[in-house]
């Protein structure tokens, strides 16, 4: 059993947390919790890390564990490792999964989620999961998005980050003209919109684009859109937070593709 936070194993887990570079350059996140690790495959679990409690406590989940990929650690070093408040006692170290455009492009129909400045963990956690409750078939996150890897966003996302394709760090400028070139209509949520959602047609390849939780689309993002839209606002709030909003856009696709 591990015991001291000078442990090499430690050390390094420590540096996949709290360093977006290494989690980059290692190509590996951490993932808490036992039902969003069971998401995962085993084929993408490097290393799984349990507190001496939960050892104790799951003997039996235990045995289900490669040997060669799990570490025991003290309560107290688990506590140090975990971003939760009250800590489960089971992480992992998950690989990062790279995706290219095939991935994407190659699906029917696509419905595309498509994120400028997303900067609230929650907010991108919330969209991650609605997209892959939906089965869209990918997320495109610009460079100026919150890191989707940070622990905040993946344990938001309850696993749902292991399930559908995300190209993060993305010139998503260039990314609308390459969807544009596969003919996929580009829909922005914009406050000037002249109709509503329910007026689209949903059910032709769509993307989808989403802006920051204040600012909303940036002006340059907006025009490249192929048209907006809004969502009926008949109360006094001046605006919906950025997940709700990309949920109610995309229940509504899903509601008009099961139509068909």
């Amino acid at each position: 059993m591990i015991t001291s936070l000078q442990n090499a194993t430690i050390k390094h887990i420590f540096h996949i947390k709290d360093k977006p570079k290494v989690r980059k350059k290692e190509s590996l996140f951490i993932m808490e919790g036992i039902k969003s690790i069971e998401q995962v495959d085993e084929d993408c679990i490097k290393l799984r890390v349990v507190s001496q409690a939960f050892a104790e406590a799951y003997a039996s989940y235990m045995q289900s564990m490669d040997p060669r990929k799990t570490r025991v650690v003290s309560d107290a070093v688990f506590k140090h490792l975990s971003d939760e408040v009250t800590p489960q006692g089971i992480l992992a170290l998950v690989t990062i999964h790279k995706y290219c455009w095939s991935d994407i492009l190659s699906r029917k129909n696509p419905l595309i989620l498509i994120l400028e400045a997303v900067r609230d963990p929650g907010n991108m956690g919330t969209i991650i999961r609605t997209a892959d409750a939906v089965q869209a078939d990918g997320i495109l996150i610009s460079k100026d998005c919150v890191d989707v890897y940070n622990p905040k966003t993946v344990r938001s996302t309850m696993g749902s980050i292991c399930h559908i394709p995300i190209m993060d760090n993305r010139a998503i400028e260039k990314d609308i003209l390459e969807l544009k070139e596969n003919n996929i209509h580009i829909v922005a949520t914009h406050l000037r919109g002249k109709h509503y959602l329910y007026d689209l047609d949903m059910k032709q390849p769509l993307g989808l684009l989403f802006g920051n939780e204040s600012r909303g689309i940036s002006k340059k993002i907006a025009d490249s859109a192929d048209q907006w839209i809004k969502i009926p606002m008949l109360g006094r709030a001046e605006s919906l937070n950025a997940g709700v909003a990309a949920s109610i856009c995309m229940y509504e696709a899903i509601r008009q593709r099961l139509q068909q």
